[in-house]
């Protein structure tokens, strides 16, 4: 009982953590990017979050299940992360290219060329990281898990905190790649 509550105290603490960095994040976006950079980044991420959590199928969170009940290998589910993420990513690029003219003028409207290639590149990262919590999770590394989620959106915040002052909108872009 006593690690269940240091587990929940640390994840909650945690999430506070993420919501603080969150704000600030937020701050300095609105700051700098006025409203227009501010919703351009926030469709750009947003768009990146809504493919990947569509393209996972729930397969991320089939790796909990997996790991934890060890009915399989940490390395055959980090081998079928990896080329879920590859799949993932390969369809995404050929759908994506073919409707681009069309994501460019409704789904992804006010988003420039170079930052819709650079969305198709970050997919798989983004496929894999999201792969990567699970697995801690699945492992029942909950301050692994705890520290890595913090650990993203601290450099995410400190990126932000260096790149949009600096570079604008494509300082944000730069954000998310390095994070």
């Amino acid at each position: 009982m006593i690690d269940y509550l240091k587990k929940s105290l640390v994840t909650y603490a945690s999430q506070i953590l993420r919501l603080l960095l969150v704000v600030g994040s937020n701050i300095i976006i609105a700051r700098y990017l006025g409203p227009s950079g501010k919703g351009i980044l926030t469709l750009i991420m947003s768009f990146l979050s809504i493919v990947v959590m569509l393209g996972m199928v729930g397969l991320d969170e089939a790796n909990v299940y997996f790991i934890s009940s060890k009915k399989t290998s940490h390395r055959i589910v980090f081998t079928h992360a990896l080329y879920q993420s590859i799949v993932l990513s390969g369809l995404c690029l050929v759908i994506f290219v073919i409707l681009r003219d069309w994501m460019l003028h409704n789904v992804l409207k006010g988003i420039t060329l170079q930052y819709f290639y650079i969305l198709l590149v970050l997919i798989p990262f983004y496929s894999f990281n999201q792969h990567t919590r699970t697995m801690l999770l699945g492992h029942k590394s909950i301050y692994s898990f705890n520290l890595y989620v913090i650990a993203q959106f601290l450099i995410l915040f400190i990126m932000h905190l260096v790149f949009i002052p600096i570079y604008g909108l494509f300082g944000g872009v730069l954000s998310i790649i390095v994070t």
